[in-house]
């Protein structure tokens, strides 16, 4: 296992993978940023009241965030609250 390992450490391949593996946390380290602080968040608007955006828009309302979902017609965003409440409900009989 361990000769197995080594040769395929050794591989082209191998060191594209910890090239790119350097260079995607170099990236995130901009120089000058590190005094930076995140401003609060202090609300939140979300596209879309599917699975996804419902999703998001609960995580947001589980922290106390006030959240906006915007939907293309009234039985959408009708639909969004009922999913949404439905969410909660499962939870809490949980």
């Amino acid at each position: 296992e361990a000769k197995i390992f080594m040769a395929a450490a050794k591989t082209t391949q191998a060191a594209a993978m910890q090239h790119f593996f350097k260079a995607e946390r170099t990236a995130m380290k901009i120089p000058g940023q590190e005094q930076v602080k995140p401003l609060p968040v202090k609300k939140a608007g979300v596209i879309g009241g599917g699975t996804m955006g419902g999703g998001i828009a609960m995580c947001f309302m589980n922290v106390g965030i006030p959240v906006t979902v915007l939907e293309t017609s009234p039985e959408r965003r009708e639909f969004a609250i009922k999913t949404i409440r439905g969410n909660y409900e499962v939870s809490v009989k949980r």
